[in-house]
């Protein structure tokens, strides 16, 4: 009877070498998938990345200053569209509610999937807008 219960345990195999040898196999394979895909749709992109490459120069340029304040008063006067842009008080800019600030107010205006229905360059454009919100909001982790 012990057997059998034990025949029926569930047994953790993460530690085998066989399921680390596949393991690492097969996140290998995904990798390259993804860096096959991220190049292809880079090569789909590439006119619509020359269409914005100052706008996004501009915005990275802004965000290497390093001060988030700025950088969202930046964003909200020349990005953010009339209908969507907020007023941006002292006290919402404030070292500990600019994480939600940037949740609350930018991450739902420039986030990728809210921007489905946008032309290309303008999604691209959210993209990067986005990816350097997403660096300002790991610094306040």
């Amino acid at each position: 009877m012990i057997r059998l219960a034990n025949s029926l345990r569930p047994r953790d195999v993460t530690q085998t070498e066989w399921y680390r040898n596949s393991k690492t196999s097969l996140d290998s394979i995904r990798e390259a998938r993804r860096l096959d895909e991220e190049a292809s749709q880079d090569k789909k992109d590439k006119p619509f990345r020359d269409l914005v490459a100052e706008d996004i120069k501009k915005v990275k340029e802004e965000a290497k200053k390093g001060d988030c304040a700025k950088f969202l008063k930046f964003l909200n006067t020349d990005y953010v569209p009339e209908e969507k842009r907020s007023k941006l008080k002292d006290e919402m800019l404030s070292e500990d509610k600019l994480k939600r600030t940037m949740t609350i107010h930018f991450a739902k205006i420039f986030h990728p999937d809210r921007n489905v229905n946008a032309t290309r360059e303008k999604q691209i454009l959210c993209e990067e807008i986005m990816k350097l919100i997403n660096i300002f909001m790991e610094e306040f982790k």
